[in-house]
């Protein structure tokens, strides 16, 4: 097999799998592929979307988790749900966070704005939600 060949296939296996992940509700974040002359192997990561929002789904965990850090971070009042929420962000604007990764200490928040996604620091999403509010 060559690797214009499994390049090629693999285009068609991620257009496959936007349909099913579309299909079921879902958000397909990626797939990867590799081979040999023997077999072929493909593996896909998909995120369960909250039919609500059309963003992830947030686990009570995840959210405890948020509002943890940003406690730890000098937060006084911090709202009940964070994810989803809409933070102003310093070099980056109006973003809204859609994750967050306890395991990432120095970047445990995800915002997505009109450029992309970002990782962001619990200050920076503090200080963000200072700027909204303020």
């Amino acid at each position: 097999m060559t690797r214009t060949v499994a390049k090629a296939i693999h285009a068609d296996i991620t257009e496959a799998l936007k349909e099913i992940a579309a299909k079921y509700g879902l958000e397909s974040t990626g797939s990867k592929v590799t081979w040999t002359d023997s077999d072929f192997k493909v593996s896909a990561k998909f995120n369960i979307l909250d039919p609500s929002t059309g963003s992830k789904q947030i686990t009570s965990v995840m959210a405890h988790q948020a509002k943890i850090l940003l406690i730890n971070a000098g937060m006084e009042e911090v709202p009940e749900t964070v994810i989803g929420k809409e933070v102003y962000i310093r070099g980056i604007g109006f973003s809204k966070i859609v994750d967050v990764k306890p395991n990432r200490p120095k970047y445990p928040f995800v915002v997505e704005c009109p450029k992309g996604r970002y990782k962001v620091s619990a200050m920076d999403v503090k200080d963000g939600f200072d700027r909204v509010v303020a």
